[in-house]
């Protein structure tokens, strides 16, 4: 894991960041709807995005990376994160950072790697207690993918992977069960 990893054309990254002390990057739905098409706008040039989940103080990503240069994605991060805190700043009357610096990279080195990231991304929110059963969550791809939702995930990219829609669902549900058991 590294902040410092550069970014390479073409290849699959989990880039993740969450808010300074604790606090919440969320206080309202419009928030999650708000920081997902703040997000698209500023990345969409940059990458093909395959997976998210925005928790109420971070988030994840899945990207694919487009032919742009390293620095250029790091920026368009930067000004992302810069435009949403100076949104949710004028909204919640404060002052300052909200998130944690730098944001946080890894990149994605094989197929299984990258399966279980979107499984890992997507269960999330079990992981930490907001839910018993992410399938449900609402600030997760997952519904976007079996709903068949284009407006953020790259959806056919997404069922690539998994060979099809069924397979997706049976492999998050399979994983799901081991984890329970």
């Amino acid at each position: 894991m590294s902040s410092t990893l550069k970014f390479e054309p073409f290849n699959y990254y989990h880039i993740f960041n969450k808010a300074i002390q604790k606090n919440k990057l969320f206080e309202i739905d419009e928030n999650y709807r708000f920081f997902l098409e703040k997000f698209h706008s500023y990345t969409k040039n940059i990458f093909n995005l395959y997976a998210y989940c925005l928790l109420p103080n971070h988030f994840h990503f899945l990207v694919k990376t487009k032919d742009i240069e390293s620095h250029i994605i790091s920026e368009q991060i930067r000004r992302f994160t810069i435009s949403y805190t100076q949104s949710f700043n004028i909204a919640f009357h404060r002052k300052g950072t909200l998130f944690e610096r730098p944001f946080q990279r890894k990149i994605i080195t094989s197929d299984e790697y990258l399966i279980s990231s979107i499984y890992y991304i997507h269960s999330n929110p079990t992981h930490h207690h907001l839910i018993n059963d992410f399938r449900i969550y609402k600030w997760s791809s997952y519904q976007d993918i079996i709903n068949k939702k284009k407006k953020f995930v790259s959806l056919s990219k997404v069922l690539s992977l998994f060979n099809d829609l069924d397979y997706f669902i049976e492999f998050h549900d399979e994983k799901r069960m081991l984890r329970k058991g």
